[in-house]
């Protein structure tokens, strides 16, 4: 036995040797993954174990360690901005936390922090700064999910993180206040947003939801690309600036919506703003309105696109305004429009009506002139409105008009090549549409002429109680047997069946059940009132007072 005991001893000690050596030879933890727009704090907290560097197992305690980090793209490594703090003596002994500033984890890629103390083995933990879960190759922003990142910059405002549920329930919303100078109230991407840069079209969106100002400002003051929506009356003032293409406003559910720009940037410039958010006061312009606020607006999840990044479907409704109203025969379309003129013409053009979130098409015409240096459209046929600049416009296809009979091999033309409405009854030859040719319920009572159906079209049991409208049937339409049929079911009817049914007035006295109820149904009398039960015996129906004269019969009548 004891033989056995010095062996394990032994094998005890040379375990710690190596626990020891191991130690030694990597001092390396486990890596820590941490994203960039992680709103949970601990997230952001790095946990060292400092153990004895002599048996390379027993936790150091009372440390006052050193912490140097090496954070993603530096050159060397620096201390670290916060200490690091022990967590437990007692029941987690040599355990040391430090938690990141906001400037070590702005940076995407692979850290290292090391923590160092007296005789105790140096903790080296790496560390993975990931990408935002907002930012892919699509969206632009280092951090579309806080405000109050170091991407942001303020101007005569305030931001509170975290401060509101957005739609889906997460507590992401920034308010931005304004600090009630008369000045811009906004607030901007700065130099550490990630972007490709260049010209082209971006899209600029966010969700936003009401405070106490009425309008937000979303664009691009740089370029003088801006939206000012006003979330009370849901109006939009877009700028009247030539890169402005078009704006989109959803509601997206739980008071919040989601706005967005399209703008265009004419020249390669590395260093335009990319976005700015700002409070509104309702007026269009091309950078955040100046005025005197203390409003406040909520921001979340930001995002800034090259268009051709975009999903198609999110920008259907980004669509260009006219410059001016109308005539009956021409438009001025939108500054940054096509020069050319032969690509413009004989192009179809819908008009849009566009007021907040409310849209609607008005009229579709064919462009038959254009002129790209004043974008002034000639179209027939005449507008049947004269449309103001608060109507977008969809530039489609060849008009249907200038496409030839012939010109067009036969199935080259599928369902999507159609425009909505653009095959009438003219266009269709008699019998080209059969049975198998209609989809189910295509045929409703407005497309039925009156009289055209006759009992012969009627199949056996085809009507039920359910295709008959109320008060359809008078007497008029009963035959006498039917109407004697309905008489005779009435006057079997029990009692206790009238009673369950919902159909007719209020159960009562006066009524051919109240007659019957009163002469088969139990009745008591007591305190001068007659009582009448329902069918069951219990249940009150109705009661009566008692008539007397002292002087004649005790009771003279019923009332």
């Amino acid at each position: 036995m004891q033989g056995n005991a010095q062996d394990n001893n032994q094998d005890s000690f040379k375990m710690k040797k190596l626990i020891a050596l191991l130690f030694l030879i990597s001092n390396v933890q486990a890596q820590v993954s941490i994203e960039q727009d992680e709103r949970n704090i601990d997230q952001l907290k790095i946990q060292h174990v400092l153990v004895d560097n002599t048996d390379g197992y027993t936790g150091e305690t009372g440390l006052s360690p050193t912490c140097k980090i090496s954070i993603p793209g530096a050159t060397d490594a620096s201390a670290c901005s916060n200490s690091a703090v022990e967590l437990d003596a007692t029941d987690a002994p040599g355990v040391y936390r430090v938690t990141l500033a906001a400037s070590e984890w702005e940076t995407p890629g692979i850290g290292m922090m090391v923590l160092t103390g007296t005789g105790a083995i140096p903790s080296r933990v790496p560390f993975t700064i990931r990408p935002s879960k907002l930012y892919t190759n699509q969206n632009l922003l280092l951090y579309p999910n806080n405000l109050a990142g170091s991407g942001w910059t303020l101007t005569a405002a305030t931001v509170t993180q975290n401060s509101t549920a957005d739609f889906n329930g997460d507590t992401i919303g920034d308010t931005l206040t304004a600090d009630g100078t008369n000045a811009q109230h906004y607030i901007y991407t700065s130099s550490s947003v990630k972007r490709r840069g260049g010209s082209g079209f971006y899209v600029s969106s966010v969700e936003v939801k009401y405070g106490t100002a009425d309008s937000v400002w979303v664009g691009d003051n740089a370029w003088g690309a801006g939206l000012d929506w006003n979330m009370v009356t849901q109006t939009a003032s877009p700028s009247t600036g030539a890169y402005l293409r078009g704006w989109r406003v959803e509601n997206i559910g739980s008071s919040w919506y989601r706005v967005s720009i399209l703008y265009q940037v004419p020249t390669s410039d590395s260093t335009y703003t990319v976005m700015t958010l700002g409070i509104g006061n309702g007026t269009a312009g091309g950078s955040p309105p100046t005025f005197t606020s203390s409003g406040t607006a909520i921001f979340a999840r930001a995002t800034h696109s090259r268009a051709e990044d975009v999903p198609p479907e999110q920008l259907t409704m980004i669509l260009p305004s006219l410059q001016s109203a109308s005539s009956s025969s021409s438009v001025t379309l939108a500054a940054s429009e096509l020069n050319s003129n032969q690509f413009m013409r004989n192009r179809e053009i819908c008009f849009i009506l566009t007021n907040g979130t409310t849209m609607g098409y008005a009229q579709c015409a064919c462009i038959v002139d254009y002129d790209g240096s004043t974008k002034v459209a000639n179209i027939t046929p005449s507008l049947t409105t004269t449309l103001s600049s608060t109507y977008k416009y969809r530039m489609g296809g060849i008009c249907p008009s200038k496409v030839n009979v012939g010109s067009v091999d036969t199935d080259a033309i599928g369902a999507g090549a159609l425009a909505a409405n653009a095959i009438g009854a003219s266009e269709m030859a008699d019998g080209a549409i059969d049975a198998g040719a209609l989809a189910s319920d295509t045929i409703t009572a407005a497309k039925i002429a009156a009289d055209s159906i006759g009992a012969s079209e009627v199949a056996a049991d085809a009507i039920g109680a359910s295709e008959l409208a109320a008060d359809a049937i008078a007497s008029s339409e009963i035959a006498t047997t039917g109407a004697q049929e309905i008489a005779d079911v009435t006057l079997r009817r029990s009692t206790a069946n009238v009673e369950a049914s919902s159909h007719g007035d209020t159960l009562g006295f006066k009524s051919v059940y109240g007659m019957t109820a009163q002469q088969t149904h139990k009745t008591t009398t007591g305190s001068g009132v007659q009582t009448v039960y329902k069918n069951d015996g219990t249940t009150s129906l109705n009661t009566r007072s008692y008539s007397s004269n002292p002087s004649a019969e005790p009771i003279t009548g019923l009332d």
